[in-house]
């Protein structure tokens, strides 16, 4: 039970991370094509 709770847990904890990531990678992702887009 409590090794059971664990792992979902730990599995929440490492998709909001993976989230983050995601979410920072997005943001570098959308200021690279509006400074292209701000260059043109």
């Amino acid at each position: 039970m409590i090794n059971n709770f664990g792992s979902i847990y730990f599995f929440k904890t490492t998709f909001m991370k993976n989230c983050l990531v995601i979410d920072w990678i997005l943001k570098i992702v959308i200021c690279q094509l509006g400074r292209l887009v701000v260059a043109f």
